[in-house]
């Protein structure tokens, strides 16, 4: 009866034992799964809107042909979902469908000559809009190249 009782306590001290290492194993896996979520996709959202502040009527009377001295609003936008501060930089190209695109496939920017350029640090989740005006000031031709003189955002460029 004595070795009946010893193995009963004996079976009853596993069993405990069991349940509270399950119990301490099921809350540390809900405990770390809840402290380490899963980590975010990281990227910068990059967009740009026309002169209503949409998609859309990016060019005056929605012609791409751009006389001398016609003004151009455009809002070039930034968003960072990067998950930490970043320093950002925007460079704005001036080209025509001669000049070819950038190559997204070998991260290889177009060839166009840069025209203006932004720069600001945008904390986690912060959008960063900038007002993009411009207008060409003059085209001249010299020896078969094409200058041309540009105002942005109120102040003229160099002969590109």
């Amino acid at each position: 009866m004595q070795r009946r009782i010893k193995l009963k306590a004996s079976f009853n001290k596993w069993r405990f034992l069991s349940i509270i290492t399950s119990c301490i194993l099921i809350y540390s896996t809900i405990a770390y799964t809840l402290m380490n979520p899963r980590p975010r996709e990281q990227f910068f959202q990059l967009y740009a809107l026309g002169s209503q502040h949409m998609i859309g009527d990016y060019y005056p009377k929605n012609t791409t042909t751009i006389t001398l001295n016609t003004n151009v609003s455009w809002y070039i936008g930034v968003t960072n979902f990067m998950g930490s501060i970043q320093y950002v930089m925007v460079k704005v190209k001036l080209g025509n469908a001669s000049i070819p695109p950038p190559n997204q496939t070998t991260a290889t920017p177009s060839p166009a000559p840069e025209v203006a350029s932004f720069r600001r640090i945008l904390m986690d989740n912060e959008t960063w809009e900038i007002p993009f005006n411009w207008k060409i000031k003059s085209v001249e031709e010299r020896e078969g190249e094409l200058y041309i003189s540009l105002e942005i955002n109120g102040a003229e460029t160099g002969v590109i």
